[in-house]
């Protein structure tokens, strides 16, 4: 990838939050209607998947980076977490908030819901981290 494309990658969470804070000063909720929710609802699954992306991908190099220099006898390369696997451990957690966000839009909020939510989220994170190529 060229700089251009990751700066971009790296730095979409913050734009996409740029456009939902004027998305949600400029359109009124009753007059957008259920497009404008539905947009609402993608540009904060954006913002987390790509936010959360970030986090994974470069949080895991930082801290692989620091358990190597402390003098333990594997390489930093076993620690890496890949860009597809990133990529699908963020896009499966980002659909936490917004599930749960969409709950509470209906109030339909329950703390057995957050629990269904969260098992759900770790369901699918051993899933992806158990996939095989």
């Amino acid at each position: 990838m060229n700089k251009s494309l990751k700066a971009l990658v790296y730095t979409a969470w913050f734009w996409l939050l740029l456009i939902l804070l004027f998305v949600m000063n400029q359109i009124d909720p009753v007059s957008a209607g259920p497009g404008g929710i539905l947009l609402v609802f993608v540009l904060v699954y954006a913002i987390v998947a790509s936010l959360l992306f970030t986090v994974f991908h470069w949080g895991v190099r930082v801290v692989s980076d620091i358990i190597v220099r402390r003098g333990r006898r594997v390489t930093a390369r076993s620690y890496r977490v890949g860009v597809r696997k990133a990529y699908y451990i963020a896009s499966a957690l980002a659909f936490g908030p917004v599930l749960l966000l969409a709950l509470s839009s209906v109030r339909q909020l329950r703390w057995t819901d957050i629990l269904l939510v969260v098992i759900f989220l770790a369901l699918a994170i051993f899933y992806i981290t158990k996939r095989e190529k």
